[in-house]
């Protein structure tokens, strides 16, 4: 058995579509996505002193990341064309 691991900037979308592309290209198909991109504060504490470029930052990683992959992946690899 073979487990390959794809490393990309989950925040440009050009390298999530490069990565999907690549994969399919190698694999032929997706069966299972582990979105496991994240990421904090980068400095703790309450709710008025987070920046909101740093609140832009946090939300482009762990929200808007996680929907480029995986619309790309349902995109190019899980729903019929």
């Amino acid at each position: 058995r073979t487990i390959d691991t794809y490393i990309s900037d989950v925040t440009k979308e050009q390298d999530v579509e490069s990565m999907v592309e690549s994969i399919m290209e190698r694999w032929g198909g997706i069966d299972v996505l582990v979105n496991n991109a994240g990421g904090g504060q980068a400095t703790k504490g309450p709710l008025e002193t987070l920046q909101t470029d740093d609140l832009r930052r946090l939300l482009e990683l762990n929200v808007v990341g996680v929907h480029a992959v995986t619309s790309s992946v349902l995109r190019k690899a899980m729903l019929p064309a």
